[in-house]
């Protein structure tokens, strides 16, 4: 495979192990990190160095906070949003508010995941 990804969940701590792995395979690390928004996993993955750097000062953020608040986690993402790519399985209570808030910040860097084939329809109305 060309290309393979980690996603650590607010820590960054497995990357350097995982770049120096890829490097000895020749394979392209792709670096991510997952975090909670309203209680819901976004995972996010950095396209080039300025992505990564968004990435740590995310996680550096989230691991400061005792008890991250939602309003401030939206607008500091979306502050660091520059060379990420978002991926989202929003769902639930809220997630057409959430998926647009998403795209508003992403543009056409979201990407949604789905867990249950049975809700694929209904998602991607949401997200028009």
């Amino acid at each position: 495979m060309p290309a393979l990804g980690l996603t650590d969940h607010r820590l960054l701590t497995g990357a350097v192990e995982f770049v120096h792995a890829c490097q000895k395979a020749d394979i392209q690390p792709i670096l991510g990190l997952e975090i909670l928004l309203d209680t819901r996993k976004v995972s996010l993955l950095s396209t080039n160095t300025e992505g990564w750097s968004n990435l740590c000062r995310l996680s550096s953020a989230h691991t400061l906070q005792e008890d991250p608040n939602p309003p401030k986690t939206w607008g500091l993402l979306a502050s660091r949003s520059k060379d990420l790519i978002a991926l989202s399985d929003q769902q639930g209570e809220s997630a057409a508010k959430r998926l647009k808030t998403l795209k508003d910040i992403f543009g056409n860097r979201l990407y949604l995941t789905l867990q249950a084939p049975s809700i694929a329809s209904h998602t991607a109305w949401v997200s028009r």
